[in-house]
């Protein structure tokens, strides 16, 4: 049984409540102390692919070239309203800008977050009078959903063995651009995992050694991993210029097998089990498997183990492995998946995956709109933007063959409205095997 960690009149719900904040600067927590007509006001720089950020406050510049994953050092100013802007490394044009008020007597900590297409600027509330320290012995802790893709999450304080079948979850359906109240804890050391919410098999992040000090009063800040589906996170205190990334280490890697023959394919990489014997044609599930450079590929087809190879994994990262061709001679063909949700709420993307071996080069269409042409054996399609639909008409097809490889004419098939789908086409010889699959 896991010792709780929330206590006080914050234990029953503080944590599960989630508060929708606006894009507004409200008084939060800063880095100092205000004076009476001043305000206050540090940035967190959680943005995905910006880089080096820079902030000004009335065409005036208050910091330059604050990297990723950075924390700015708190400045003073005079209260009032201020156009906000930011831009990135040397550029001028403004990626975010507004008008935004500072009152007086209040400290300020905004996160940037998002892409340099979709930037957001979000306030974390705090008061930084001495009541609203924790007692010696406690701590309290907020968590803001700044993903963008992973969508809701749960979150997990526990002891470093502690099984996450026996857990409650500190932090339940935590949505992008949400935050939680502050919540008291014990301070120590925890291993912190996120995971989709409901779901204790989708993990996230799974990070040990987070220390949380005595009296602290501390942020985690969840970032989106490459692929969409993992997360990192960013944690910081209040009065603190000291931010810590605890980034991911980890990637996931599914398999699909399209082996001639019906050959099965059994899989590791960097040490991890991925699959065994996994009949071709058919696709795998992800599995979590270290991040790195040079991790190494163990391949058994058809009951042949065949030579080691390697291959790299961004941290974050989801990937598929996909294993074609004749039994004798395979071939592994590790494909990126962007798992990422699509931008629009009425929308679904979707991508074609070809393995199978002899076939030309193949065609996806939905609803007869070719989205995807000339995807050679071996290969994926980008990904495509497509209108939600749920009577959708999937099809593959080959300029060789006069009928679809695959199509989902006589049933139809529910795109639903940010999902994310591959076509996967598999085995070899005339008859190939189409696979549809929701990976998000």
């Amino acid at each position: 049984m896991i010792r709780p960690l929330l206590r006080g009149r914050l234990a029953t719900a503080v944590l599960s409540l989630i508060v929708v904040l606006p894009l507004a600067l409200v008084g939060c927590g800063g880095g100092g102390s205000s004076g009476s007509k001043q305000a206050t006001l540090r940035v967190v720089n959680a943005t995905s692919d910006v880089g080096d950020m820079n902030l000004s406050l009335g065409g005036t510049s208050r910091f330059t070239a604050l990297a990723a994953d950075a924390l700015s050092a708190a400045f003073s100013f005079d209260a009032g309203t201020y156009d906000t802007t930011l831009t990135s490394g040397s550029s001028s044009t403004a990626l975010l800008s507004g008008n935004r008020v500072y009152a007086e007597s209040t400290d300020y900590t905004a996160v940037a977050w998002g892409s340099a297409s979709a930037l957001k600027l979000t306030s974390l509330a705090d008061t930084a009078d001495a009541s609203n320290a924790p007692a010696s012995g406690s701590a309290i802790l907020r968590v803001f959903n700044a993903t963008a893709d992973a969508g809701s999450v749960d979150l997990y304080l526990t002891s470093d063995t502690a099984d996450l079948d026996a857990a409650t979850p500190n932090v339940s359906g935590l949505a992008v651009g949400s935050m939680t109240s502050y919540a008291t804890v014990t301070p120590g050391t925890y291993r912190l995992r996120i995971t989709g919410t409901g779901d204790r098999t989708d993990i996230r992040l799974d990070q040990r050694g987070v220390v949380v000090g005595n009296q602290a009063r501390t942020t985690l800040v969840l970032q989106p991993g490459v692929g969409g589906t993992l997360v990192h996170a960013l944690q910081f205190d209040y009065g603190s210029t000291t931010l810590t990334a605890l980034k991911n280490t980890e990637a996931r890697v599914r398999v699909a097998a399209s082996v001639d023959g019906n050959g099965a394919v059994t899989a590791s990489l960097a040490g991890s089990s991925l699959n065994v014997g996994l009949r071709s044609p058919s696709v795998g599930s992800y599995v979590r498997v270290p991040a790195g450079t040079a991790q190494v590929l163990s391949l058994t087809v058809a009951g042949v183990p065949q030579a080691d190879s390697t291959r790299s994994l961004a941290a974050g990262g989801d990937y598929t492995l996909l294993v074609s061709g004749a039994s004798a001679s395979p071939q592994a063909t590790l494909l990126t998946d962007d798992n990422r949700l699509p931008t629009s709420t009425t929308r679904s993307k979707i991508r074609l995956v070809h393995g199978a071996n002899g076939q030309d080069a193949l065609t996806l269409a939905v609803d007869y709109n070719a989205l995807a042409t000339g995807v050679a054996y071996g290969s994926a399609s980008p990904f495509a933007s497509v209108a939600s639909n749920a009577t959708a008409t999937v099809e593959v097809s080959s300029p060789l063959v006069a009928a679809p490889l695959f199509s989902t004419a006589s049933s139809t098939v529910n795109l639903q409205a940010q999902g994310v789908y591959t076509v996967f086409i598999l085995g070899g010889g005339s008859a190939p095997t189409g696979v549809l699959r929701k990976d998000r």
